[in-house]
């Protein structure tokens, strides 16, 4: 399934993909900066599970309190702990930040036990072999065609080969999308990435009761593996991981901003932001505005850029 939605000066496509063993989306955007760091957290323990990001284009930096690297022109991959991405905590040490004109990156979801390599981001960037680069450069080109799917599985078996996955994974065809009935369900709002919908808003237009179509979301994530509480949890995280991505580019203010992602205001945004942990818009939108100095230019000028404190 993809979506592709115009955002002020900028855009953003992507597609989403998933194996039995793995999950994952391809994106490309267009002048959008995005720091995990501002990454809402899911609900629940730390989980074993290890997060592949391949940036084919676009520019990285890995930072922390103490360090801040030197800019990435990439192609660049990194593997991110659990703690890094989608449960970052007051207890997040080191953090990424991506933009550009244009980024295009792979990210892919495996479980701990099917990397055989150490993940991290204080692990620095990852090497992978130029097949592994060549494959996952084809992938943004694909976003909204079925050809990613065959396009995914040699891109996981040139990971096979250059021994960041364990072997077997990808050797036998599989239909990726084992969620197509959930996506089947929800392709128009998705389409436009619409993060203001209901379940009960989905129910209804199809002509099914919301508790079975409530039973279809549960099932097909637990058949993907995907991390979820629940489809108004998810949405919430959407959301608000959308918003901090407007902020990081786009030219729309934060009003402008709220409305977009389906705030009923500045206000609302902000208090949801405050739930999250997170600081308040106007302040991520500041933070991402601000150049990451590297550690050796920082200590001539006297400039810091420190991450601020989350919530535990």
């Amino acid at each position: 399934m993809s979506g592709t939605l115009g955002l002020g000066n900028s855009n953003l496509a992507a597609s989403l993909v998933s194996r039995r063993d793995m999950r994952g989306h391809v994106l490309r955007r267009d002048a959008l900066t995005f720091d995990t760091r501002f990454a809402a957290p899911l609900n629940g323990a730390i989980e074993a599970v290890a997060n592949l990001f391949v940036f084919v284009r676009g520019t990285t930096q890995i930072y922390s309190a103490q360090t801040i690297g030197l800019p990435n022109p990439g192609p660049a991959a990194y593997l991110l702990r659990d703690d890094e991405i989608d449960r970052v905590s007051a207890n997040t040490t080191h953090f990424l930040r991506s933009y550009g004109e244009v980024v295009e990156v792979v990210h892919l979801r495996f479980n701990l036990e099917d990397i055989r390599c150490p993940a991290g981001l204080a692990q620095g960037a990852l090497a992978l072999s130029p097949v592994a680069f060549a494959a996952a450069e084809r992938l943004p080109g694909l976003i909204g065609s079925n050809d990613i799917v065959p396009a995914i599985r040699q891109f996981g078996l040139a990971l096979q080969a250059c021994g960041v996955l364990r072997e077997g994974m990808f050797d036998a065809e599989e239909n990726i999308d084992v969620t197509s009935r959930l996506l089947g369900l929800i392709a128009d709002r998705y389409r436009a990435l619409d993060t203001a919908t209901t379940l009960k808003e989905i129910a209804h237009g199809i002509g099914l009761s919301l508790r079975h179509v409530g039973r279809t979301f549960e099932s097909a994530v637990a058949a993907a593996g995907l991390p979820s509480a629940g489809f108004r949890e998810d949405s919430r995280i959407v959301r608000l991981r959308l918003a901090v991505l407007l902020l990081g580019g786009t030219g729309l203010n934060v009003t402008q901003v709220a409305d977009k992602v389906g705030y009923s205001g500045v206000v609302a945004m902000s208090r949801a932001f405050r739930d999250a942990g997170l600081p308040a818009p106007g302040d991520v939108r500041r933070a991402m505005a601000t150049p990451l100095l590297p550690s050796a230019q920082r200590a001539a000028t006297g400039s810091i850029h420190e991450p601020s404190k989350r919530a535990a």
